[in-house]
């Protein structure tokens, strides 16, 4: 008798324990709505110390302390606290591991109730539902909410630019909402665009692809071709052929988005704004700079009317439009760009920022066409303090900066300075990119400038072949940037005095010119006039006056 009234007594007392730490949980939810993380975390770390003091050895109090530990977890991503987030829930996910889905003793699970942790997740349990115990059904939507927690963590990692242990997560999240949901649902294509995000600021484009195409893949199983839940997948792969150079492809990807788009939800809306957005940008990378203003306009009218004029998307629209008159070689228009866009960006990040570092790099790009040079060497210097602090010192972004340091520091005549970062940047970039890509051709151009300023004409001619080669592979001959390469390659001919291959190689670059659309007339006069001076050299009298006439043709017409 004596047994069986000390078994109701602790029974009783038990009960009253997990009512108490309900209550907290309660109380605690109801701090969080009213933003008082500080007293909720204290009702959750009692909750915590109570239920520490109980026999866990039956199912329900298992999941109980998951619960805690749960709302623990996110009362520390509320703060920032990523680290003490990622322990707590990992030991909830320890605690719902440790209960299997075979009926057990213990508490019966018909009157277990459901509490905000789970309610969120209660509809989301549709298949089969009728086929699931109530247990079952339980512990479904922890696995839910332990995969949810564990994507905050994994974002806010993101945000820190602690990508590996983001990457980590998001992979573990995908293996436990894989358990409840299986393979196609919308939570999981989410996940894989997250890891593709990540492998993308890595630069490891290739893993990026394949989990952007495993997203596009859920999608198109769930919705069909023509779902605006698939234009994301589309834009994440059009990005991903955009730093590969292959724009042709980035190109079709973002027209597809765009179409999507446009019939499903009009003309004004904000996602098409984005999808104009990316097409200008491809069209501006492939010189196509009347394209491109043209699609950045509609953005920025766009953005504008539905989100104002300090917003993120104006400035980067903004920026660029900025970039096609740098290309175009309006450098104030330019700037006056590039400076609406840092205005707001500083009001919205403050100076320690990459959106800061790149507007500080597009600004060092104008001081340097402008000759400015000490001011674009500081400006520089600014984003590579920023890029380094953020990403390290094997980051592409670090790269781009080595690379404008060692231009200026070209300019300045600088020249050992000036191959040191050179190399830094090709050393980066190779590593990244592999040696097919645009940026290694801007290097190879860059490191031949150098030679030539030495007079070092062999091998400046071989690093410009070697730039050519890639230029051509990836855009075709019928570009400013082979017309480029072929006058530097001229040059060195000329100084080499190997002047009838000096002409051919100018006349080649004068027949791409003369198709090119815009206004090149004073390039194809200074190129006459280079061939008119080598004819003169080799007595040429009758071809130098024929060369003179085009030149002066030339410049008459325009």
């Amino acid at each position: 008798m004596g047994y069986n009234i000390s078994r109701i007594v602790k029974s009783s007392l038990a009960n009253e324990k997990e009512d108490c730490v309900q209550f907290l949980l309660r109380s605690g939810s109801r701090y969080c709505e009213n933003k008082e993380f500080d007293a909720a975390r204290l009702e959750y770390e009692q909750a915590y110390r109570e239920i520490s003091t109980m026999c866990c050895t039956h199912d329900y109090r298992r999941l109980l302390r998951c619960e805690v530990q749960l709302a623990l977890s996110d009362s520390y991503l509320k703060q920032k606290q990523t680290d003490d987030a990622y322990r707590y829930c990992q030991l909830a996910e320890m605690d719902r591991n440790s209960v299997k889905e075979t009926r057990q003793s213990g508490k019966e699970f018909s009157d277990y109730p459901i509490t905000k942790t789970i309610e969120r997740y209660y509809k989301l349990i549709t298949e089969n539902r009728e086929t699931l115990t109530w247990k079952q059904r339980i512990l479904k939507y922890y696995y839910l909410a332990i995969a949810a927690t564990y994507c905050k963590i994994g974002s806010q990692c993101d945000e820190r630019y602690k990508y590996d242990m983001a990457l980590s997560i998001y992979k573990h999240a995908i293996q436990i909402t894989t358990k409840v949901f299986g393979v196609y649902h919308s939570a999981i294509a989410k996940l894989y665009d997250n890891i593709g995000n990540i492998y993308c600021c890595q630069d490891q484009y290739s893993d990026a692809l394949s989990n952007y195409q495993a997203s596009l893949n859920i999608r198109l199983k769930l919705y069909g071709n023509n779902h605006l839940d698939i234009t994301q997948s589309y834009e994440n792969i059009g990005e991903v052929y955009c730093k590969q150079n292959r724009y042709d492809d980035a190109l079709s990807m973002h027209k597809i988005s765009h179409m999507i788009r446009l019939e499903t939800l009009g003309k004004d809306a904000i996602d098409l704004g984005h999808s104009s957005y990316n097409i200008g940008k491809i069209y501006c990378l492939q010189e196509k700079y009347e394209n491109a203003l043209e699609m950045y306009q509609q953005s920025l009218e766009i953005y504008r009317i539905k989100l104002g004029d300090s917003n993120v998307d104006v400035c980067n629209t903004y920026i660029g439009i900025g970039n096609v008159y740098f290309h175009l070689g309006n450098f104030d228009e330019a700037m006056a760009y590039y400076q609406k866009s840092l205005t707001i960006e500083l009001k919205m990040y403050g100076e320690d920022n990459l959106h800061i570092a790149n507007t500080y790099s597009c600004i060092g790009g104008v001081y340097n066409k402008q000759n400015k040079y000490d001011e674009a060497y500081a400006i520089y210097q600014k984003s590579l303090a920023i890029r380094l602090s953020k990403l390290g010192d094997d980051s592409l972004s670090v790269a781009h900066s080595y690379h404008w340091i060692g231009i200026i520091k070209y300019l300045q005549q600088q020249y050992d300075d000036a191959m040191k970062f050179y190399e830094k940047s090709l050393l980066i970039t190779l590593e990244k990119l592999g040696s097919d890509h645009l940026e290694v051709a801007e290097l190879y151009d860059r490191i031949g400038q150098l030679y030539h300023s030495r007079s070092q004409y062999d091998h400046a001619f071989a690093y410009f072949e070697k730039s050519l080669f890639i230029v051509m592979k990836i855009l075709g001959e019928d570009t400013f940037k082979c017309v480029s390469l072929y006058r530097k390659m001229g040059y060195c001919y000329n100084e080499q005095h190997q002047f009838d291959a000096a002409v051919v190689i100018f006349e080649k670059a004068i027949r791409i010119l003369s198709n090119l659309e815009g206004n090149y007339y004073q390039d194809i006069a200074d190129l006459y006039k280079m061939i008119e001076n080598i004819y003169w050299k080799q007595g040429k009298d009758e071809f130098a006056i024929l060369a003179h006439q085009k030149c002066q043709e030339i410049i008459a017409s325009e």
